[in-house]
């Protein structure tokens, strides 16, 4: 029952040491509240207890019912690589001498897909793919909804060619059901410790058949440990001169690199996994059903050094796209109505002519003693780019229709947050940095005022951005998420400043329809368009920074000159004492891959179902698990002792799910619950609109509260005010549709306020139904996060109408009756007390003027400045940042400032030391942003699927983002596309088609050298993570060097 420990207290003790690593709050209540306090716990069991046997006893456990989901553990393997060597013949390859590298931590891949069809997580699995459709109303087409991998055109097509093409005609048996396992493989380097070269490269696996819900949280486990990846080792040069005499060169090294990845691909897939791979797999899963399971790869998520490295294609080549042939002379025509067709007819297709170059150009090498990278060996692979190593996927699974170049995915965190908005960023810092003013400091000094929003959605900006400093992918979303109005009126002449603004909104609007969860036809028809619009600022950004005398930042040159002092000698060093101090000319470069890349974002929405879902964020949050791993060992050979460790929290996860089990059936015929039985009460009810507390300890008397405040312009008209919301309230939720249509003076005289008093309440917690049909929460407080969105009245010139809460409070009240309603006792009414802000009709904003809504504060004379509200009719709560062109009241209008004692100023702003002051007076306007999070982004284009009782209302905001009458895709009864946007396309585009012919001869014109600048390839280096891991790497592409593939293959740690 307590697996390999003789009582309960030593099974707790040592899970509660696996579970924490820190000696935290949280750890220490767990400990005491899950341990030393549960009843099975005993201290006597733990008298001769000693933690080094327990580990020693999870090592050697061996049930008596063995079971995959327990006895998965590591093996230790061995690859054997062949070493070339220019102008020695060999017989064959495998006649030639090879390295050996042993001590190869990995696991069957059998056993772990076995394992997890077997552990209780398959209760979740979805083991048939599916169309999602969503028809918004009655009078509209129905569209196809893009979220899961088990709703994706990708999982359809590998469960057609299953059935259609391999079930139909095979011997298998019928009696059971076929079920697709969908493997999604995500792997990357990753620095163990702050300090020194610890490093891992693991392959982790997750299941497609999970949702991406539950897969993508770390809590939940779904991370299989495939492999650790080892590095060359130390030695090979001392063994290749024992073989050839001399000291390998930096090609071979490439080459046996190369080689030795591709190898341990090879011993995953092993002959058991290739015969599971055709013939399935019989699996009794956890529901007790006897099911054959096809393994299928659905997608290998890696940044681009990586892909490249999988794809066996070279890095920065001609070709230097994972999954197209596209020129680098054309990469930089992003959106291109001929780039997308390329996209489509260059596409990467695995064959085996290319299979027999790769071995013709290895006979080469090998049987010819030819250069590894000389003419004769790549002159077949050149045309495309490809290197001499044979892909694993190529070899193992081409021959069974799998083709490994459909399975590569983009990726948002390295290819987007933390690459090409990151050269944006950096061109627009080089831009103002070569200015004469402080322009610089003016932008970091604005990013400083920006207020947070929401649990750590945005954060505070404590550190200069300019000095990008410690800045994880999280942060430079942040940064452009917020960015406009920091860089308003930052560049003299106003079409620069304006198209600046453009570029910013494009950006930060790809970004939002890239981060959305849940998307349907309408919107990745959208994200399209948006894609080709921001091809075109990226080539107009280029041009004008051409005109501008931008040289290096401070940062960029550090790091060039980090790079270069170990290639220089100790003389060159001594000449250069300050190179920081000479930066190079530095422009924005637009022919890099990532560039390219960003074309496929939508085309992946529409085959992988959304980006979130592989994106590499859910490997890069597992690589904290092995960081906490690594804790745990001594630091020497350390890959081994993460492995066991690993093994170790497994086991006593499936102890701790059969022990809940086990208690479950005891309790079977109980009513109550039993110890083991976990049902955590939630914080609130999700169903409730909103959850203000309950009790009366902060009380406040009216009369007096009103007495003392006479004269502030915040309590005109508070009584009647007060009254007028209980009486609507009140109607509304007891009387329906006999509520009386208007409040007379009658009415409010039958209002009684018991005690006459007021109970205030720190915070009120909206809950609301997200575009994704997920259930989340808002928590306005006066203090520190008081805006709030709430539905305009009809006729209104904007959907919106903000405010700005200064108090929350409840009222015990009774209605004593009119001759026409019944009287009503004792309710409780909830109230927020509001500033209201009005929206400026004069600035135009939204998606076609690529502007911010822009509001002000009314004028605190008026009489509608101030009112109540009731928290049911609160939609979000709202990021509001100041419009600092404009200033504050004070400078603009004197007479509309409201005094700095008033009891409405109640918001308290964060300081840049992380203080918090009551702000002691209003900026002039601000801007609503519009991209804080998905779900705000969602409501701006007219509301998602989860918005439907919103989207007549915002039908506004539809039209504004081009979401209404679209092109879309037709569908027939059975969910099959009838006729596709891209087909309309391709009708109107016939008469167009020489124009396009006439812009590709100009592309390759103008970039006939098919020059490339390298140093922008350089990956974001695990943003995700502790930025203090590599605070000066994440900088990456423009660092002003150009990057070589021995600088790549070091950051990988090949």
């Amino acid at each position: 029952m307590w697996g390999p420990f003789s009582n309960p207290s030593e099974f707790l003790v040592t899970d509660w040491a696996y579970n924490h690593d820190t000696t935290s709050y949280a750890a220490m209540n767990d400990l005491v509240q899950n341990v030393i306090l549960s009843s099975q716990f005993d201290p006597e069991h733990l008298r001769f207890y000693d933690a080094k046997q327990a580990s020693a006893k999870l090592d050697n456990w061996d049930p008596a019912e063995p079971s995959p989901s327990v006895n998965t553990g590591w093996i230790s393997g061995k690859v054997r690589i062949p070493m070339p060597h220019k102008n020695t013949i060999f017989a064959s390859e495998e006649a030639a001498p090879h390295l050996e590298i042993d001590n190869i931590c990995h696991r069957k891949l059998i056993e772990v897909i076995q394992s997890a069809f077997q552990d209780s997580s398959f209760s979740e699995f979805d083991i048939k793919p599916f169309k999602y459709f969503w028809k918004p109303s009655e009078t509209e087409a129905a569209q196809r909804v893009y979220g899961e991998t088990y709703s994706s055109t990708r999982a359809l097509d590998i469960e057609k060619e299953l059935y259609y093409e391999t079930l139909e005609n095979s011997m298998l048996d019928s009696t059971h059901e076929p079920v697709i396992a969908w493997l999604q493989l995500w792997s990357d380097s990753t620095h163990l410790a702050d300090f020194g070269t610890a490093s891992l490269w693991p392959i982790y696996l997750y299941f497609g058949n999970l949702s991406k819900y539950v897969r993508g949280k770390s809590s939940s486990h779904a991370a299989h440990h495939l492999a650790y990846i080892p590095s060359l080792p130390d030695i090979v040069d001392d063994i290749y001169a024992a073989e050839f005499g001399e000291k390998p060169t930096d090609e071979v090294k490439r080459f046996l690199k190369r080689d030795l990845f591709q190898a341990i691909l090879f011993l995953l897939m092993d002959d058991e996994f290739v015969h599971a791979y055709v013939y399935g797999i019989l699996i009794k899963c956890f529901d007790g059903i006897l099911r054959r399971i096809f393994p299928r790869f659905f997608s290998y998520s890696a940044d681009y050094p990586e892909l490249i490295l999988i794809a066996c294609i070279k890095y920065l080549a001609n070709c230097l796209c994972p999954r197209c042939t596209v020129h680098t002379s054309e990469v930089s025509e992003l959106g291109k109505k001929l780039d997308m067709r390329h996209r489509e007819t260059k596409q990467r297709q695995d064959s085996e002519k290319h299979q027999s170059d790769v071995n013709a150009a290895r006979e080469k090498i090998f049987k010819q003693g030819r250069i590894v990278e000389g003419e004769a060996v790549k002159k077949d692979l050149d045309k495309e780019s490809y290197t001499t190593t044979r892909n694993a996927f190529s070899q193992k699974l081409f021959c069974h229709g799998f083709d490994h170049f459909r399975m590569y995915t983009p990726d948002m965190l390295h290819f987007w947050s933390g690459g090409k908005w990151s050269d944006v960023f950096k061109a627009l810092l080089r831009m103002l940095q070569s200015l004469p003013d402080q322009s610089i400091q003016v932008l970091d000094q604005r990013y400083r005022w920006i207020p947070t929003f929401g649990r750590a959605v945005i954060r505070q900006f404590s550190n200069n951005v300019s000095a990008l400093k410690q800045l994880a992918g999280h942060d430079m979303e942040n940064v452009l998420q917020c960015a406009l109005p920091c860089f308003e009126l930052m560049f003299p002449k106003m079409e620069d400043d304006a198209f600046i603004q453009d570029l910013l909104f494009t950006c930060a609007t790809w970004h939002g329809f890239g981060k959305l969860r849940l998307q349907f036809d309408a919107t990745v028809t959208r994200y399209t368009s948006w894609t080709t619009d921001l091809g075109e600022h990226f080539r107009e950004l280029e041009k004008m920074n051409e005109v501008w005398d931008t040289k290096e930042l401070p940062k960029e040159a550090a790091a060039r000159n980090r790079r270069a002092k170990p290639k220089s000698n100790t003389a060159a060093k001594a000449k250069d004492k300050s190179p920081v101090k000479l930066r190079r000319k530095k422009k924005f470069n637009n022919s890099t891959a990532k560039t390219h890349l960003l074309g496929y974002f939508p085309m992946a929405v529409k085959y992988f179902g959304t980006l979130d879902s592989y994106d590499t964020r859910i490997g890069e949050s597992e690589h904290r698990r092995v960081k906490r791993l690594y804790k745990r060992t001594n630091r020497r050979r350390h890959a081994p002792q993460i492995a066991k460790h690993e093994y170790r929290g497994r086991v006593l996860r499936k102890i701790r799910e059969s022990l809940k089990r086990t208690q479950q059936q005891k309790t079977r015929g109980k009513f109550a619950l039993g110890l083991m039985d976990s049902e955590p009460l939630p914080f609130s009810d999700p169903s409730a609109p909103y959850q203000v507390a309950t009790g009366q300890n902060f009380p406040l008397d009216i009369r007096q509260f009103m007495s003392e405040r006479q004269g502030d312009l915040a309590m005109k008209d508070f009584y009647p005010k007060l009254k007028h919301q209980i009486l609507y309230q009140l109607f509304s939720r007891l009387l329906g549709a006999n509520a009386p249509a208007e409040i007379t003076a009658e009415m409010l005289g039958a209002v009684i306020i018991k005690g006459n008093r007021l109970y205030r309440h720190k915070v009120v917690r909206i809950n609301y139904t997200t575009y994704d049909l997920q259930r989340d929460q808002d928590s306005i407080n006066p203090r520190t996060h008081p805006d709030i969105i709430t539905l305009s009245p009809e006729g209104s010139s904007h959907p919106f109408t903000y405010g700005r809460v200064i108090g929350i409070f409840h009222v015990n009240v009774s209605f004593s009756g009119t001759a026409d309603i019944r009287p009503i006792d004792d309710e409780r009414v909830d109230c927020l007390w509001v500033r209201w802000y009005q929206y400026d009709e004069s600035f135009a904003s939204g998606f076609k003027a690529k502007r911010l809504p822009r509001i002000s504060f009314m004028d605190p004379r008026d009489s509608a400045a101030f009112d109540f509200l009731d928290p049911v009719d609160v939609i979000r709560a709202a990021h509001l940042i100041p419009t600092f062109v404009c200033g504050d009241v004070e400078e603009e209008n004197p007479e509309l400032v409201l005094p700095a004692d008033s009891v409405a100023r109640q918001y308290e702003y964060l300081t840049p030391q992380g203080k918090r002051e009551v702000e002691p007076d209003d900026w002039s306007r601000y801007y609503v942003n519009m991209f804080p999070d998905r779900d705000t982004f969602a409501l701006f284009l007219g509301g998602g699927i989860g918005h439907q009782h919103l989207r007549e209302h915002l039908r506004e905001f539809a039209i504004d983002a081009g979401l209404v009458d679209q092109d879309l895709p037709a569908y027939d009864s059975d969910g099959d596309t009838v006729i596709d946007e891209q087909d309309r396309d391709e009708e109107g585009d016939e008469s167009s088609s020489s124009n396009e012919e006439l812009d590709e001869e100009d592309v390759l014109s103008d970039n006939s050298d098919g020059s490339l600048d390298d140093d922008e390839e350089d990956p974001a280096d695990d943003d995700e993570e502790d930025p203090a891991d590599d605070a000066e790497g994440w900088l990456g592409p423009e660092d002003g060097e150009e990057r070589t593939e021995e600088d790549v293959d070091e950051e990988l740690g090949l």
